[in-house]
Protein backbone atom coordinates (compact mmCIF):
# COMPACT_ATOMS: atom_id res chain seq x y z
CA UNK A 1 0.00 0.00 0.00
CA UNK A 2 2.94 2.50 0.40
CA UNK A 3 2.50 2.77 -3.28
CA UNK A 4 -0.78 3.82 -3.47
CA UNK A 5 -0.47 7.31 -3.43
CA UNK A 6 2.25 7.66 -6.18
CA UNK A 7 0.17 5.31 -8.41
CA UNK A 8 -3.10 7.47 -7.96
CA UNK A 9 -0.88 11.01 -8.02
CA UNK A 10 0.39 9.87 -11.48
CA UNK A 11 -2.75 8.48 -13.27
CA UNK A 12 -4.65 11.41 -11.97
CA UNK A 13 -2.13 14.08 -13.10
CA UNK A 14 -1.92 12.20 -16.75
CA UNK A 15 -5.59 11.84 -16.94
CA UNK A 16 -6.14 15.70 -16.06
CA UNK A 17 -3.58 16.94 -19.01
CA UNK A 18 -5.34 14.19 -21.46
CA UNK A 19 -8.89 15.85 -20.97
CA UNK A 20 -8.33 19.17 -22.74
CA UNK A 21 -6.78 17.04 -25.41
CA UNK A 22 -10.00 14.84 -25.61
CA UNK A 23 -13.06 17.41 -25.04
CA UNK A 24 -11.17 20.13 -27.48
CA UNK A 25 -12.68 21.57 -30.47
CA UNK A 26 -9.22 23.24 -31.62
CA UNK A 27 -7.71 21.90 -35.20
CA UNK A 28 -6.06 18.74 -34.85
CA UNK A 29 -7.65 17.67 -31.47
CA UNK A 30 -9.34 14.91 -33.88
CA UNK A 31 -6.23 13.36 -34.61
CA UNK A 32 -4.51 13.67 -30.97
CA UNK A 33 -8.14 12.31 -29.21
CA UNK A 34 -6.77 9.28 -31.38
CA UNK A 35 -4.37 8.78 -29.41
CA UNK A 36 -5.35 10.02 -25.96
CA UNK A 37 -8.54 8.02 -25.76
CA UNK A 38 -6.84 4.47 -25.23
CA UNK A 39 -4.12 6.39 -22.83
CA UNK A 40 -6.49 7.48 -20.50
CA UNK A 41 -8.39 4.09 -20.78
CA UNK A 42 -4.94 2.26 -20.45
CA UNK A 43 -4.26 4.12 -17.32
CA UNK A 44 -7.70 3.73 -16.04
CA UNK A 45 -7.61 -0.25 -16.57
CA UNK A 46 -4.08 -0.29 -15.21
CA UNK A 47 -4.61 1.22 -12.03
CA UNK A 48 -7.74 -0.92 -11.36
CA UNK A 49 -5.82 -3.69 -12.41
CA UNK A 50 -3.01 -2.74 -9.97
CA UNK A 51 -4.97 -1.78 -7.11
CA UNK A 52 -7.61 -4.31 -6.66
CA UNK A 53 -7.63 -7.18 -9.10
CA UNK A 54 -3.94 -8.24 -7.70
CA UNK A 55 -4.74 -8.32 -4.07
CA UNK A 56 -7.79 -9.91 -4.84
CA UNK A 57 -6.12 -12.66 -6.66
CA UNK A 58 -3.57 -12.70 -3.83
CA UNK A 59 -5.83 -12.66 -1.16
CA UNK A 60 -7.52 -15.97 -3.21
CA UNK A 61 -4.16 -17.95 -3.75
CA UNK A 62 -3.04 -17.27 0.22
CA UNK A 63 -6.62 -18.33 1.44
CA UNK A 64 -6.10 -21.97 -0.88
CA UNK A 65 -2.61 -22.01 0.70
CA UNK A 66 -3.70 -21.76 3.75
CA UNK A 67 -6.72 -24.31 3.91
CA UNK A 68 -4.47 -27.03 2.13
CA UNK A 69 -2.27 -25.82 4.71
CA UNK A 70 -4.52 -26.51 7.55
CA UNK A 71 -6.51 -29.58 6.05
CA UNK A 72 -7.21 -32.27 8.81
CA UNK A 73 -5.41 -35.47 8.80
CA UNK A 74 -6.85 -38.35 7.74
CA UNK A 75 -7.90 -41.00 10.68
CA UNK A 76 -5.94 -43.61 11.71
CA UNK A 77 -2.24 -42.25 10.40
CA UNK A 78 -0.31 -42.28 13.40
CA UNK A 79 -0.41 -38.74 14.26
CA UNK A 80 -2.32 -37.35 17.62
CA UNK A 81 -2.47 -33.58 15.72
CA UNK A 82 -5.46 -32.73 14.71
CA UNK A 83 -4.17 -30.74 11.68
CA UNK A 84 -1.34 -31.41 9.53
CA UNK A 85 0.41 -28.61 8.38
CA UNK A 86 2.50 -28.24 5.08
CA UNK A 87 5.36 -25.72 4.99
CA UNK A 88 5.01 -22.68 3.04
CA UNK A 89 8.34 -22.68 1.92
CA UNK A 90 11.26 -25.35 2.05
CA UNK A 91 13.45 -26.12 5.16
CA UNK A 92 16.69 -24.28 5.26
CA UNK A 93 18.56 -26.95 6.80
CA UNK A 94 17.40 -29.47 3.67
CA UNK A 95 19.13 -26.30 1.22
CA UNK A 96 22.40 -25.84 3.56
CA UNK A 97 22.86 -29.55 3.37
CA UNK A 98 23.56 -29.20 -0.31
CA UNK A 99 26.80 -26.64 -0.05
Amino acid sequence: MDRLRPKLMTVFTTTLGLLPIMFGTEIGTEVMRRIAAPMVGGLVTSTVHTLVMIPALYAVVQGARLKRQLRPTPPGDGHDADLAFEPLAPDAATHDSHR
